[in-house]
């Protein structure tokens, strides 16, 4: 526009105003704000805010108590005007926007919805949808755009309870006790306490118990003592149980006691006892218990096969038990004379409640059996032997080199 008749013609139109250099200027609109029924100072032209609409007087001035919707009040219209005076009048109108346009039937605010607020009876926000949040006594503990629901510590003021947008639950002291996107779960002292990608569960400190991934119970150094993957029992870093492997170990995992090869091994890592092939190693001692502590043979001293006539058996020191077997002779023996003290002395081997055995496994018809001088045998003679049995006789007595036998079977 380049002359003032140019711009006054733009403005001209049916708005009011005084022409200021040959144009219409706008003139304020007397807004008067929320209606108040009992305000009796409305005059002609005073523009109200009723139910959400405008209102501008048009008669009985001054008069109280006439609500708009009635004749002295009609609808205000303001985009009636020439451009300019649209314009001013809209911009008025925005800066003096109500804060409660909608009250409830006692007149307490309930809807604000310039502010995009629900109020509660007590007048605070309980709905903040501009913020989108929900509130309790005037501070949100749900909040939609973050995905978070707060709780109130001990000082009134809002603590994250649970975030799903991030899958977080909180603790008493605001921190996270479950992690739903790294799946876990922590104690209120933050220590972990299941991790269920890592298939661990800890004690109260953090230290990894229980792996069901890798089937282990662990001690709190951290050693495997339970491994049901594996069938192992451990103590510290140590096996000492296998029991797929059928091995006891001792603190230095070595066997002591092997049941897959029937093994019963010594401190010093040597067979002692192999059941499986029955056998004894080393020498074996008897405890004084019911007899006369002493060792036991390892295995049994055999007569020759040429048993007719007289037989001093040989016999280790201080034996718990002495063993005399006929060896695989094929036939019945006629006569033979067994001498438990002679040059050799089985008598003198056992100790007081030791024994004496000899079993014939073809027997023997005539057998004689000498003690030797001193020694006093007690019981039925022995005279014979039948194939397969067994005469026992037990030392029950000795001093002064004498001992007193007696005869068992």
């Amino acid at each position: 526009m380049s002359t003032l008749a140019q711009f006054n013609a733009a403005l001209s139109g049916t708005g009011t105003g005084t022409d200021l250099g040959g144009g219409l200027q706008p003139v304020v609109v007397d807004y008067r704000g929320a209606y108040n029924n009992g305000d009796g100072t409305y005059a002609v032209g005073s523009v109200v805010l009723f139910d959400g609409l405008l209102y501008r007087r048009i008669s009985n001035p001054g008069n109280p108590g006439y609500a708009p919707g009635g004749t002295d009040w009609q609808l205000f219209e303001p985009l009636i005007g020439s451009p300019a005076y649209d314009l001013w009048v809209q911009t008025s109108f925005d800066n003096v926007r109500p804060s409660n346009p909608l009250n409830d039937s006692i007149g307490v605010p309930s809807v604000n919805f310039y502010d995009r607020t629900l109020v509660d009876s007590s007048e605070t926000t309980a709905i903040d949808w501009e913020n989108t949040q929900l509130m309790s006594g005037g501070v949100y503990t749900l909040e939609w755009s973050s995905r978070t629901l707060v709780k109130l510590d001990g000082d009134g003021q809002p603590v994250l309870s649970f975030d799903w947008a991030d899958g977080l639950l909180y603790g008493l002291n605001n921190s996270v006790s479950l992690d739903l996107v790294n799946r876990f779960a922590r104690d209120n002292l933050s220590y972990l306490s299941i991790d269920w990608d890592g298939r661990t569960l800890s004690d109260t400190i953090g230290r990894p118990s229980i792996s069901y991934g890798a089937r282990h119970l662990q001690n709190t150094s951290g050693h495997t003592m339970v491994d049901w993957e594996n069938a192992t029992l451990s103590s510290g870093e140590v096996v000492r149980v296998d029991w797929s492997n059928g091995v006891l170990s001792d603190l230095d995992g070595f066997p002591m006691l092997n049941w897959g090869s029937g093994e019963v091994n010594d401190t010093l890592h040597d067979p002692t006892l192999n059941w499986s092939y029955r056998y004894l190693y080393k020498q074996w001692t008897t405890i004084a218990s019911g007899k006369t502590a002493g060792n036991v043979m390892s295995n049994a001293q055999y007569l020759s096969l040429t048993t007719t006539g007289t037989y001093n058996p040989t016999a280790p020191a201080n034996a718990g038990m002495v063993i005399y077997h006929q060896s695989a002779s094929s036939a019945l023996i006629a006569s033979m004379t067994l001498e438990l003290q002679g040059a050799t002395s089985a008598i003198n081997s056992v100790p007081v409640g030791g024994d004496i055995s000899f079993t014939s496994r073809y027997g023997v018809t005539a057998l004689n059996v000498t003690y030797g001088t001193g020694n006093t045998f007690v019981g039925t003679a022995v005279t014979t032997c039948a194939a397969g049995a067994t005469i026992t006789w037990r030392k029950v007595y000795s001093l002064g080199g004498s001992s007193l036998i007696a005869r068992l079977t």
